[in-house]
């Protein structure tokens, strides 16, 4: 069976939803050839901006984090954290643009949609960059609302040359007003990308920028972190840095989950923190039309790319999809708010099947609600589930190494609250019923 990897982004087609993210893996004609040649279904380019100090590399340097090595595989890099010293392009966009129509053609024969990316000082850089690369054959365009961040930004700022980067990521009615000004001179898509300083207000902020005539949005860059190398003393790469891990997967993914529920059809390129392939189905799951990846093809290199359509497509052939579109959304209808929990989710409760249990003592070791009990009797044991106190949290069954611990519904749910407040019954509230 032939998977169809097509996705739609906005009014774009790709031909997969790997999606090449802005940086040095696009920074030069012949490094967008190779990141072609790799198989990304489209490619962001570096971001040039015309801030001088931003155009030299305060000191390009790289450092992987938290580096754990499969022993079968001493060159591969099994998990890591990611952190970097590097801005935008050395080349002024106007220079930039110059290698970008052959690019863009390498592009096209390569059915490889080509994004350019862009930070603008005020509105006048912001009209003359979107011209030249549109007229330098770009598809779409990113708008960078990220990068530079205005707290590195040097003290040798003039004018309005602060006015650049995330300030129009952290005020989004700046970033509407380029929008919508922008989708006046030029006739092809427009993605803003967010700083993850957007998280606390972003689902507004997509709807404000929809409004401004977006076609979609880009969340998100990496943001400023700290690693400490303990056995020295001393900070990783001179101090503060811009920086993702795979954890970071966690907020991108429940972001990504709040503006597709929220803002329906408005494309959003996820990925902040993902590295693998399973990565780009989970956040297609929470809506996402296609997934960046950046730090992840620094590390692994672009064979990487390859390797990931190849297990994503192995993956929907073994999970009988026809085509990647099936899943985009899939999660949707099941992801709740906290507040319908208990309206819509069952109270469970958790059972011990004794034939498989080998007395490790896991479950009670992480039941903090005293319902997992070990019992031992002639060098013989198993756990044992007391329901009375069971809160239905689910982790015995979690680390149980045998998967012997199951959970049902609760036929009362006077029953889960008690269970809650077992170890103090006379302290429970009225609103628990009878004591």
């Amino acid at each position: 069976m032939t998977v169809d990897l097509r996705t739609k982004l906005g009014p774009l087609t790709l031909k997969n939803p790997l999606v090449s993210g802005g940086g040095p893996v696009a920074g030069t004609l012949q490094h967008i050839k190779n990141a072609c040649d790799a198989g990304f279904g489209a490619i962001v380019t570096k971001t040039a901006s015309y801030y001088g100090e931003f155009q030299r590399y305060p000191r390009p340097v790289y450092n992987i984090c938290d580096i754990r090595v499969a022993a079968d595989d001493p060159i591969g890099i099994s998990e890591c954290s990611w952190m970097h010293n590097d801005h935008n392009s050395v080349y002024p966009p106007h220079q930039f643009v110059k290698f970008l129509p052959e690019a863009s053609e390498y592009c096209k024969k390569n059915d490889c949609v080509l994004i350019g990316s862009f930070a603008g000082a005020g509105l006048e850089q912001w009209e003359r960059m979107a011209r030249d690369y549109v007229d330098a054959g770009c598809q779409a365009l990113e708008l960078n609302f990220c990068c530079p961040y205005p707290q590195v930004m040097p003290e040798t700022a003039q004018g309005n040359e602060h006015l650049i980067g995330q300030t129009f990521g952290d005020n989004p009615a700046l970033g509407a007003e380029v929008i919508k000004r922008l989708k006046q001179i030029v006739d092809v898509p427009i993605f803003p990308k967010m700083p993850p300083t957007a998280r606390k207000d972003i689902v507004n902020i997509a709807k404000m920028y929809k409004e401004a005539g977006a076609d979609g949005i880009t969340i998100y860059a990496n943001s400023m972190v700290l690693k400490i190398d303990i056995e020295t003393g001393e900070p990783m790469g001179w101090g503060a840095s811009i920086g993702s891990s795979h954890g970071h997967m966690l907020d991108t993914c429940q972001d990504t989950a709040k503006i597709a529920k929220e803002v329906p059809d408005f494309a959003i390129m996820s990925g902040r923190g993902a590295r693998y392939w399973y990565d780009c189905i989970e956040l297609l799951m929470a809506g996402a039309a296609s997934v960046q990846y950046s730090a992840a093809i620094h590390v692994y290199g672009l064979k990487h790319v390859k390797s990931m359509l190849n297990d994503m497509e192995n993956w929907l052939e073994r999970k009988g999809y026809k085509s990647i579109e099936q899943v985009k959304g899939l999660a949707l209808p099941k992801i709740y708010r906290s507040a319908d929990v208990k309206n819509r989710v069952k109270a469970l409760v958790a059972k011990v099947d004794a034939s498989k249990c080998i007395a490790c003592g896991r479950c009670a070791e992480v039941c903090f609600y005293d319902a997992a009990e070990l019992f031992v009797k002639n060098g013989k044991g198993a756990a044992k589930i007391n329901q009375d106190n069971c809160a239905g949290c689910t982790i015995c069954g979690q680390v149980c190494p045998k998967k012997c611990i199951s959970f049902t519904e609760r036929a009362e749910e006077i029953e889960y609250l008690r269970a809650l407040g077992s170890a103090h019954p006379d302290l429970l509230p009225d609103i628990f019923g009878e004591k």
